[in-house]
This record gives C-alpha cells, sequence and structure tokens, in this order.
C-alpha cells in the first residue's frame, strides 16, 4: 500500500510473534511470508510450498509466487515459455501429479520428493514421465515455470498425514 511505516511494524510484529512462539509453525509461517513478500523473495515462497504441513500456507505461498513469478516476466519476450500449459492440462493432473509439479518447481529433487511423498524416486520420475507427457513439455524448467504460473487453485491439494 506503499505506506513503509505500516509495513515495518507489521514485520516487526510478526517477527517478534514468530521468535516468542518457535513451537506455533504457522507464525513462523505468517513471518517467512510477509518477509518474502515485502523483500520480493521467490525463494522463500518455493520453500514455504516445499516445507509446509499446512495447506493453506501452501496455497497461499504459491498464490504469490505465481504473481511475483507474473510480474517478473517480460512482455517484450512475446509468449513465455510454457505459457500453453492452461488450466484444463492442469486440470487432468491428479492431485499426486500436481504436487510432484510443485516441488519440482521448489527446486526439489526427485529423491527429495520422494521422500516427501512417501515414494520412491522410480515412481516420482515415473509421474514426472506422465505430467511431461500430459502437458507436452520436456523440461523441469518448463514444468517449474508452468506451476508458477498456473492458478493457486492447483496448490490445493492435501498434505495431511505427513
Amino acid at each position: 500500500m506503499g505506506d513503509t511505516q505500516l509495513e515495518r511494524s507489521v514485520l516487526e510484529t510478526v517477527d517478534g510473534l514468530a521468535g516468542d512462539n518457535p513451537g506455533i509453525s504457522v507464525l513462523g509461517l505468517s513471518a517467512l511470508h510477509a518477509n518474502a513478500l515485502v523483500n520480493g523473495d521467490p525463494a522463500v515462497l518455493s520453500r514455504i510450498i516445499a516445507q509446509s504441513p499446512d495447506p493453506l500456507s501452501v496455497a497461499l505461498a504459491t498464490e504469490e509466487l505465481a504473481k511475483l513469478s507474473g510480474a517478473k516476466a517480460d512482455p517484450s519476450q512475446g509468449k513465455p515459455e510454457g505459457a500453453a500449459l492452461n488450466s484444463a492440462c492442469w486440470s487432468g493432473l491428479s492431485d499426486m501429479e500436481r504436487r510432484i509439479a510443485y516441488l519440482v518447481s521448489a527446486g526439489m529433487t526427485n529423491q527429495q520428493i520422494a521422500k516427501r511423498v512417501h515414494l520412491s524416486a522410480h515412481t516420482v520420475n515415473y509421474h514426472l514421465r506422465k505430467i511431461y507427457r500430459r502437458l507436452n513439455i520436456n523440461t523441469r524448467v518448463e514444468l517449474a515455470r508452468g506451476a508458477a504460473s498456473y492458478s493457486s487453485r492447483a496448490a490445493i491439494y492435501s498434505i495431511e498425514g505427513e
């Protein structure tokens, strides 16, 4: 909103609450999220997506990451790579495939993803091949770009039980 005094006050408050209550993960996630927004830091938002046990935090961070990615797109470059990945393509993916796609976009390896979703690395690789085929893409970079630009609705998946 352009009010730097208010911005500073909110960050001090949320950082203080997180520091005073380290056992309450939602406060730490909120502090990370707020600081990522103020600093325009997509890496922190990606970390929230990859590591948060809270589906709402994941959805909010994904929405903000998509906004940041969209804001940093260079319109002079024409149609960005992966722009053909529309909602219809993404809605054809299973919940596990969408989840794997978002973990790839957060920079995780197949082994890290496998551990996170309780599958083998070979099964994650199998899912990735299916994702690539369905989205008509060939690389993790294309998948990450598509995941970042897709609507935040795709990020609302269940990560309960972890």
